[in-house]
């Protein structure tokens, strides 16, 4: 049921990408095509030269085909690496936003485990080999052996006899052997996560062990952990060269015995069946083309790993449980892939009502929210002294403040509203030691280098990127040092600019920034509000203030 799970997930994910996947299986195809052609070529030249019954413009052409299909198997390996580089980056890349989906649905209930951060990283990395390498070698596995098996077996069945009797033992023995790299792919992805787990926790929880003198116990933890990870990959290691050795051995048994058998039908030792009308000719082609038969198997079980690899990968990265599996998320995805942007049906339909509410803290202290609403495509502005409640009702709108024993206050409308993600930009935005490109994809994975020009120029901020030394790709150093206070609200609105979504709430985006900043704050949401975000946004700001459509004034009590 695990595999059957860990499959769905794997085609589903190469929906995405019909076009590449064939592009890559025709590369592989064409490759094996040329190989034989090559050694045919080859084949002839050499039986002509030596027999002397080939003339001279026969051999010239020969030669220049060898030198054609030299150059053509160069182009076609740079062209698959070229496709192979592009569809693996792709792939991660759609394979991570389906992950974030899920953090964020899973967030809502019960929150991300630190030992789930890995998943960002490693098996999401070994889902790529299986589809650039794996799949196209399947296709060439399927296509050249069979060309070669045909042109053997039109000069000699016998020999082609040979190959394809010993053809299956490869498969059958990768199978095997397949199997157990499996398993212990699946133990190594599942070490490397609890690993990365143990370390985040004791890194997270330094303080509290080095309080209760519990540091050298925590030491002893990791090194544990990274011992049993360094096993379970010297594991790895041994199933890989038990399997190649395997196959190395088959297949040097199944050419040995059909280069007797041709060097003896040459030499007249037998004389029955076909290898009697057996040539110089023919034998070279032979002998050439049966190394090349059992190259594309090789290459396959080398890969068969990948597919182990992936199917562990994509059993860990599947949704742990009901309708929120990754297959499903990636389902789900794909049939919105047509919808640009994701959410502009739902932002002219927004209505936001809010109740009357009267909020008590902790402490005892409470606040009064007055009752408004608003629709898709107005600014919101929440007034009132320090301690209103202000940050406490926009954290309310996010979902982040618990009110499971309190009245509701809010009413949405449309009710499905409530599955869409809110843009929160808080005091301080949350940027992370990346680039530029990095922090601007966080929410839009699959954004190009102009959608992220074009959000940058919206929020005035292209000007001094294109004026770093990597522009796009410059780093903006730990806690955004590169940029001031300013810049890092602008960088952080550009993210929402770039994937805009139905809710954009805001608290104090002009504190601490310069006149200028603000200005240019203020512009880009004029701009949010006019592609139909309802935006809600707290502030003392004046210009805040009267560029808003809605102004609600909080207060409080004791």
């Amino acid at each position: 049921m695990q595999t059957k799970i860990a499959r769905q997930y794997l085609d589903e994910l190469a929906r995405f990408f019909p076009h590449a996947l064939s592009t890559l299986k025709r590369l592989a195809q064409l490759q094996g095509t040329v190989i034989v052609i090559q050694m045919t070529a080859l084949a002839i030249l050499l039986a002509g030269t030596i027999e002397g019954k080939l003339e001279m413009q026969h051999q010239l052409l020969l030669v220049a085909v060898l030198f054609a299909t030299l150059v053509l198997r160069h182009w076609l390996f740079g062209r698959f690496e070229q496709h192979a580089s592009q569809l693996q980056f792709e792939l991660e890349q759609k394979a991570r936003s389906v992950l974030l989906q899920r953090w964020r649905m899973q967030a809502k209930r019960e929150g991300v485990l630190a030992e789930d951060a890995d998943l960002f990283l490693t098996p999401i990395q070994q889902l790529g080999p299986y589809f650039v390498r794996f799949l196209p070698s399947i296709a060439n596995a399927k296509w050249q052996p069979l060309l070669i098996l045909g042109i053997v077996l039109y000069f000699d069945w016998i020999a082609a006899a040979f190959l394809l009797l010993s053809a299956p033992l490869i498969p059958i023995f990768m199978a095997i052997v397949g199997m157990g790299a499996e398993q212990i792919s699946q133990r190594h992805l599942e070490s490397v996560k609890r690993l990365s787990g143990l370390f985040l926790d004791h890194v997270r929880h330094l303080t509290t062990l080095q309080i209760f003198a519990q540091t050298d116990r925590a030491e002893a933890r990791v090194e544990t952990g990274s011992e049993r990870y360094r096993k379970l990959n010297m594991a790895t290691l041994k199933v890989a060269f038990l399997s190649s050795a395997v196959l190395e051995f088959f297949a040097s048994i199944a050419i040995a015995a059909v280069a007797i058998y041709v060097g003896f039908s040459l030499l007249g030792f037998f004389s029955w069946g076909p290898a009697t009308e057996l040539t110089l000719m023919s034998g070279l082609t032979i002998l050439l083309l049966a190394p090349e038969f059992f190259q594309p198997l090789r290459t396959l079980a080398q890969h068969y790993h990948d597919r182990a690899g992936a199917l562990a990968a994509a059993e860990l990265l599947r949704s742990k449980e009901g309708d929120d599996n990754a297959a499903t998320a990636i389902e789900s995805e794909h049939s919105r892939a047509d919808v640009e942007p994701q959410f502009q049906f739902k932002l002219s339909e927004l209505g936001l009502k809010v109740a009357s509410y009267t909020h008590q803290y902790q402490d005892g202290a409470m606040v009064e929210w007055p009752s408004f609403s608003a629709q898709a495509g107005q600014i919101v502005c929440l007034k009132g002294p320090s301690g209103s409640g202000k940050s406490t009702l926009l954290q309310a709108l996010a979902g982040n403040l618990s009110m499971a024993n309190e009245p509701q206050p809010f009413t949405f409308d449309p009710s499905k509203y409530q599955q869409a993600p809110i843009a929160f930009l808080q005091q301080r935005p949350f940027l992370i030691h990346g680039s530029v490109a990095d922090n601007l994809r966080l929410i839009a994975p699959d954004a190009s280098g102009e959608s992220l020009q074009q959000a940058l120029r919206q929020v005035g901020l292209w000007s001094l990127v294109e004026q770093f030394p990597n522009g796009l790709e410059q780093a903006v150093g730990e806690q955004a040092k590169l940029l001031s206070g300013g810049e890092a609200q602008r960088l952080a609105l550009a993210r929402v600019v770039l994937a805009p979504t139905p809710m954009v709430l805001l608290d104090e985006p002009t504190a601490a920034v310069d006149p200028d900043s603000a200005k240019i704050i203020i512009e880009g949401l004029l701009t949010l509000a006019k592609r139909g975000c309802l935006i809600i946004l707290a502030s003392h700001n004046p210009q805040l203030e009267e560029i808003a459509d809605v102004v609600v004034t909080l207060s409080s009590r004791s």
